[in-house]
């Protein structure tokens, strides 16, 4: 009975060191991982800090880029879309909004929240589209311009 005793308090005092063995290697293999994963965030992080840093250095990020915004009776809140769009981070970013031929303000609401001028902004059509009454420009955002014309539908 002695032998059995000591025999079952040897294989569990074995099975405790073997657990505890698994738990300690698996336990240092997930703190490799991470300490391995965290090492690959900081060399991406730099490597994509000096990819920009070249680009910019180039002129390669001053590409103009124009965002035209069609506004036909969005008097409720173009206000907050054109705000949106003059806040992308570009450096050379020009926003147009066409406002074709709204009834409820919207050119209104634009005037007022971007203090809009008449510009004498000369343009010439390409295409055949219906009359501009005019272009505006912002005293704020020197970035934005408002063209303002008649209805001219889908394809205008």
């Amino acid at each position: 009975m002695l032998a059995f005793k000591e025999m079952v308090r040897a294989l569990l005092l074995f099975w405790d060191w073997a657990g505890l063995f698994y738990f300690a290697l698996v336990n240092g293999l997930y703190l490799w991982m991470a300490w391995r994963a965290l090492k690959e965030i900081q060399l991406r992080k730099r490597l994509r800090r000096l990819y920009w840093s070249m680009r910019t250095a180039r002129g390669c990020g001053e590409i103009p880029v124009s965002i035209i915004c069609p506004a036909y009776n969005e008097g409720k809140n173009i206000v907050q879309s054109v705000q949106s769009l003059l806040g992308i981070n570009l450096p050379n970013l020009e926003v147009v909004v066409v406002n074709d031929g709204s009834t409820d303000g919207t050119l209104d609401e634009l005037v007022r929240a971007f203090e809009l001028y008449p510009s004498k902004c000369l343009y010439e059509p390409v295409v055949r589209i219906k009359p501009v009454r005019a272009i505006y420009a912002s005293q704020r955002h020197q970035n934005l311009v408002v063209v303002d014309k008649e209805n001219g539908g889908k394809a205008d």
